[in-house]
């Protein structure tokens, strides 16, 4: 803030705690990752299903 001489007279800060956030952000990502295995693995014998077979010999 100035004043009418335009010097500085005071300052404005804002601050967000995002801790909150960022542990939902983490949350989600670890999701994913479980939903990700889960896609490319059968899930009773963990070898790869036909999805990721099919990607691996394409790519």
């Amino acid at each position: 803030m100035r004043d009418a001489s335009d010097n500085v007279v005071g300052l404005s800060v804002t601050w967000v705690d995002i801790t909150r956030r960022r542990q939902v952000e983490q949350k989600l990502a670890d999701a994913n990752k479980v939903l990700q295995q889960y896609a490319q693995h059968d899930h009773l014998t963990g070898l790869f299903n036909r999805r990721k077979a099919v990607r691996w010999t394409n790519a």
